[in-house]
């Protein structure tokens, strides 16, 4: 899930920009949850969004270079557990 996640992700940020693939996440009800189920997900599980969001934030976490953006989740958990993370680049179009 982690791998077909990400790559599927690498791949519409090369083809489409980086910009797209946001507003394409933006749109849970749709397109976030379509991407949930091609990884593997069960279409009717609680927990789609956070386990998505967490393979692809493993991904990119494996593979720092490919990243141009940073995945954040988990509902301020790094900002209660005091963690910081150096800010990545802007998005490019």
């Amino acid at each position: 899930m982690v791998e077909l996640g990400g790559l599927l992700c690498d791949t519409i940020v090369q083809v489409y920009g980086a910009k797209e693939l946001v507003r394409r996440f933006s749109d849970p009800p749709f397109w976030f949850h379509a991407l949930s189920l091609v990884i593997g997900f069960d279409w009717n599980s609680s927990g789609t969004t956070t386990a998505t969001l967490s393979a692809i934030k493993e991904y990119y976490s494996r593979h720092p270079g490919r990243s141009l953006w940073q995945v954040a989740r988990g509902g301020g958990t790094c900002q209660r557990q005091g963690r910081r993370s150096r800010p990545r680049k802007a998005l490019a179009s």
